[in-house]
């Protein structure tokens, strides 16, 4: 528990988004041959979430793979880490395929530090 405490805490006190990013928040859902794509750039927190919520409702009414590219993404707070948690587990559900890419080594570390690094494998379905 303290390997994930300690740095999450760490990370959250001295890697706050600029306000530059959180403005360049920005959202596009892509359709291609039955795989949705959510291209995703900026930095999420608590308080722009609406892009990225609208995004993922789209991407969960469709039937097939869903792929969320993060190339682009500065920062995630556990607001929209939880909508990505909420994403995953519904797709599971539904034994759809989900792949998160292109994620830097800070968003990962993130990730890992929040407990959610099995997001970074995928899940059943995907490739």
């Amino acid at each position: 528990l303290l390997m994930w405490v300690l740095p999450l805490a760490v990370l959250r006190i001295f890697g706050s988004p600029k306000p530059d990013e959180i403005a360049r928040a920005r959202a596009e859902t892509r359709y291609d041959r039955g795989i949705v794509t959510i291209v995703l750039e900026g930095a999420w927190t608590g308080g722009n979430l609406s892009a990225l919520r609208r995004s993922f409702a789209e991407a969960a009414k469709t039937k097939g793979e869903v792929v969320i590219n993060m190339k682009e993404v500065s920062h995630l707070d556990s607001a929209a880490l939880g909508s990505l948690l909420l994403l995953y587990g519904h797709l599971n559900k539904a034994q759809r395929g989900v792949r998160i890419v292109s994620v830097s080594k800070s968003l990962k570390r993130i990730i890992r530090y929040s407990g959610a690094e099995y997001l970074l494998g995928g899940m059943p379905g995907a490739e």
